[in-house]
């Protein structure tokens, strides 16, 4: 059987060929009449005709058409788009780059655009142009500034006067402790033959419940910072009980953390039988100004005969505070002041 598909022969060719018959059939020389699929095109029957039992030159001829047809299509492959850059940069006019493969310019130092991994992004005149600002990072307890203290309070029991053969009396308190800095400000303070009072944190108290005790055996007192150093003011007054239960045992005077106090917050520590204690000098030591610093704002002229300085034990490195230590209360001591801890504590 032969095919004849769209002008080019594809069988086996049987010659003699004559000619196509009316039915659709190939008659030969011998009058055999072959059943074959009729040509998509009367060229193709043409061709046959033409041929005249020349089976040879209509290979040929169907060959020849065929390898044109192919040579048109690969051709025309290139021009459909492979091979050859994109009339348009995928990013805008902005990334467009000409490459030429047989330029003798020195490649630019910039990836093409379409090879980058971060595409310039489309701008557009419609708005305007909005910077996202990274959100600030949490600021660190250790470091905030805490509120100017008021004046500190009048008490019942007042502060005493100077014993006889000195200037007075300074009273240094510590706060935020016990910690690993607890220790070494209590030798400091047995050396100069001193006692200071430490206001405490329950939940540090836990963590260094030996500290507790020393304070005390060393002659020092212990002061109720509350439980874990939170804003009493902003709190209602089951709250700030409830913070003040859970701080230091024992303690007969309270300094509410930060300095944050109200007449509530005044009155909610009496009725609980303790006095609240604030301070007259702040060093600011938690900030870590530099031991000098520390030492000019706790021994300084402006400090005199009552006057009640805060520092820290705890909170916080405090590396600072125990160097400048030994000679704050050296200084005090020359100008004839004893460093004790608060009455009534």
């Amino acid at each position: 059987m032969m095919t004849i598909r769209s002008g080019v022969l594809m069988a086996h060719v049987y010659p003699p060929l004559a000619r196509i018959g009316t039915a659709g059939r190939l008659v030969t020389a011998d009058g055999v009449q072959t059943p074959v699929r009729r040509a998509a095109s009367l060229d193709a029957q043409d061709d046959i005709a033409r041929a005249g039992g020349r089976p040879t030159t209509m290979f040929v001829r169907a060959r020849a058409r065929l390898l044109a047809l192919l040579s048109v299509a690969l051709l025309a492959y290139p021009l459909a788009g492979c091979g050859t850059a994109p009339e348009s940069p995928p990013f805008g006019p902005s990334a467009a780059v000409t490459a030429s493969p047989t330029s003798s310019a020195p490649p630019s130092s910039a990836p093409p655009s379409s090879m980058s991994p971060t595409p310039a992004p489309r701008t557009s005149s419609a708005g305007p142009v909005v910077h996202v600002v990274p959100a600030a990072p949490p600021k660190n307890p250790e470091v905030l500034p805490k509120p100017k203290p008021a004046p500190l309070p009048a008490d019942p029991r007042h502060l005493p006067g100077a014993p006889p053969g000195s200037r007075g009396v300074v009273y240094l308190t510590f706060d935020d402790g016990p910690s690993t800095f607890t220790p070494e400000i209590l030798r400091i303070l047995t050396r100069t033959h001193s006692t200071a009072t430490f206001f405490q944190l329950g939940v540090n108290q836990r963590l260094y419940p030996d500290l507790v005790g020393a304070v005390r055996a060393q002659g020092s007192s212990i002061g109720n910072h509350t439980y874990d150093h939170r804003d009493l003011t902003m709190m209602s007054n089951a709250g700030v009980r409830s913070e003040l239960k859970r701080g230091p045992k024992g303690s007969k005077c309270a300094r509410p953390p930060y300095g944050a106090t109200t007449p509530r917050v005044r009155q909610l520590i009496n009725g609980m039988g303790m006095t609240q204690m604030l301070w007259s000098n702040d060093t600011s030591d938690w900030s870590r100004p530099g031991s000098r610093v520390i030492y000019l704002r706790a021994a300084g002229p402006q400090i005199g005969n009552g006057s009640v300085v805060l520092m820290h034990d705890g909170g916080g490195p405090r590396a600072q505070t125990v160097a400048a230590l030994p000679k704050i209360i050296a200084e005090l001591q020359r100008r004839g002041y004893l460093i004790r801890k608060l009455p009534g504590c």
